[in-house]
């Protein structure tokens, strides 16, 4: 691993694309010159790529160059969502839109922490994109959620104490840099239209006008999935049933399943590790 020295000459270049229609942020850091390397944000209060990847964007950035935008309704991205389609597919539209921007059509190694995990695996079962390696840290795509995470991360009353509530599911309380990170979140959590778009999906509707969409996950990941997979477990996880991973591995060829001691969030709870385990695969 390179000193520190050598670590601060990469600079996080912050940049504003249009994609479609919306403005996307995005976080670029490293040589254009290595392969690219794309990190998905979590999807909790506050959520964006500098709180996700912040501390290991320049970590990676020694061997890849880091894309990571801030998805809809995070970040410094626009605050928009839909109704009519998966919470998703219009976020996997973004980033396409953004790579096309950024002119980046090399085979890309794509990273996600929990919802960017699980829209990872979904990117993956699209088949549409040029993926060489895919890893979903605590993402299922979906489903085998607990009640802990209907209950915990559902709601937020807007507060700093609230928010420690839910970022004590993400990583340990007893961190020393649980304040930072909570500051961080706070921070980008009262970013105008933020609260709204991520509380947009937990609106009720009623009975009558419910509606089944079909959704054959984990089986769709079995038809397109054409790369490596490494799926981080963490042993600490409440928020979703211990046996995802292997309910997902079940679908793949080619398949890593990585436990790893941490909550929730590895990338805030055992960064250091993390890195290892995720450059061991990708370099592989």
């Amino acid at each position: 691993m390179k000193d520190d020295s050598v670590l601060n000459a990469y600079a996080v270049r912050d940049v504003h694309v249009q994609t479609g229609s919306f403005g996307t942020h995005c976080l670029l850091v490293g040589s254009p010159e290595n392969p690219p390397l794309v990190l998905l944000h979590d999807g909790a209060w506050g959520g964006s790529a500098r709180v996700s990847w912040g501390h290991l964007m320049e970590r990676f950035a020694e061997d890849y160059y880091v894309i990571a935008p801030d998805l809809l309704g995070f970040g410094e991205s626009d605050k928009a969502v839909f109704f009519d389609r998966s919470t998703y597919s219009f976020r996997i539209d973004q980033v396409a839109a953004l790579l096309e921007q950024l002119e980046e059509s090399r085979s890309i190694n794509l990273v996600g922490t929990s919802f960017g995990g699980s829209m990872a695996l979904r990117i993956l079962a699209e088949g549409s994109f040029n993926l060489r390696r895919v890893v979903s840290i605590a993402g299922t795509g979906g489903p085998w959620k607990t009640p802990a995470m209907l209950e915990t991360l559902g709601f937020w009353d807007g507060s700093r104490d609230d928010l420690a509530r839910v970022l004590g599911n993400l990583m340990d309380s007893t961190s020393s840099d649980f304040e930072d990170q909570l500051d961080l979140r706070l921070a980008s959590a009262n970013t105008v239209g933020h609260y709204r778009a991520v509380q947009a999906v937990s609106v009720s509707v009623p009975a009558s006008l419910r509606q089944t969409v079909k959704d054959d996950w984990p089986e769709a990941l079995g038809r397109s999935a054409t790369c490596p997979v490494m799926l981080v477990a963490p042993n600490g996880d409440t928020l979703f049933e211990p046996e995802w991973p292997d309910r997902i591995a079940a679908q793949l060829a080619d398949c890593t399943i990585s436990r790893i001691d941490s909550l929730h969030s590895p990338n805030l709870d055992a960064p250091s590790e993390l890195l290892d385990r995720i450059r061991q695969f990708l370099n592989s």
